[in-house]
């Protein structure tokens, strides 16, 4: 027979083993979703990085394709990050991006036969940029298209990279671009941009061809051009501006329309440019 003045507390043991094992379970979640979940979703942010900047460089290639062959195309930009699914544990809200044309403030300018006299042209563009809004990875880079250079601006660190190089200087020739538009695409959805041709000038060149462009990283234009060491041609900087002399027999001069659709200024802006100078 049982002692009536000794209940049996094997149940109460077993409670408090399960309680044991479920706090355990907690703390581990805890640690997991504070400390394992940010550093996983800070590498596929940077992998999203390196992806944007690849959809960037197909964007600069759209535009100086179109500008080349006469056809428009469509570029996609992937804006924001998809993270891992989760089970037991729970992810931040999804990360946007940005992707917009920003005015370069000043024109470009085309000299061309410098050596004679002649009239200048000026003609004003767009850069292109993507930027981030992560959650976890730290400083990473506004990646901008500028006169088909494509490079990663890092804010905190105060400093830029080239990505891509510049393809202006083609052998015996200079490819000038203007893009146009106006674009500010916010989300986190793929968004495919229109690139529109709208126009393509070449002007054949007896001497010295000298352009100038507004840039925001001279340093990078000096460095690119000095890597690439290209014969006839030369470079000078300013905090503000790249000029680039050349000796080339052809000045292409293309213009391209930025949107998300198809849009109908189609008016000869180029042509009109030259023309009337």
């Amino acid at each position: 027979m049982r002692n009536q003045f000794h209940p049996d507390s094997r149940a109460v043991s077993s409670l408090v083993g399960v309680i044991l094992l479920f706090g355990f379970l907690i703390i581990g979640l805890s640690l997991y979703q504070a400390t394992v979940i940010p550093s996983d979703n800070s590498k596929a942010e940077f992998i999203h990085s390196q992806e944007v900047q690849n959809d960037l460089v197909d964007l600069r290639d759209a535009t100086h394709n179109s500008g080349a062959d006469t056809l428009s195309r469509s570029s996609p930009v992937t804006l924001g990050t998809y993270y891992n699914a989760r089970i037991f544990t729970i992810n931040p809200a999804q990360p946007v991006g940005t992707v917009s044309t920003k005015d370069s403030a000043t024109n470009i300018t085309v000299e061309p036969n410098s050596s004679s006299e002649s009239t200048e042209w000026k003609f004003s563009t767009n850069y292109i940029q993507y930027e981030p809004q992560y959650r976890e990875y730290q400083d990473p880079p506004t990646t901008i298209i500028e006169h088909t250079l494509i490079y990663n601006s890092f804010e905190l660190a105060n400093t830029s990279q080239t990505r891509s190089g510049q393809r202006i200087i083609e052998p015996n020739r200079l490819v000038i671009p203007i893009v146009e538009g106006n674009v500010s695409i916010t989300g986190t959805d793929t968004v495919s941009l229109r690139v529109t041709h709208r126009e393509r000038k070449s002007v054949d060149n007896s001497d010295n061809v000298s352009v100038t462009f507004p840039t925001r990283v001279p340093e990078l234009w000096e460095k690119e051009l000095a890597s690439e060491n290209i014969d006839n041609v030369t470079i000078t900087t300013t905090p503000t501006t790249v000029e680039i002399e050349a000796d080339v027999s052809e000045v292409i001069m293309y213009r391209v329309e930025l949107g998300e659709h198809e849009t109908d200024s189609s008016e000869n802006r180029i042509t009109d440019e030259i023309t009337t100078s």
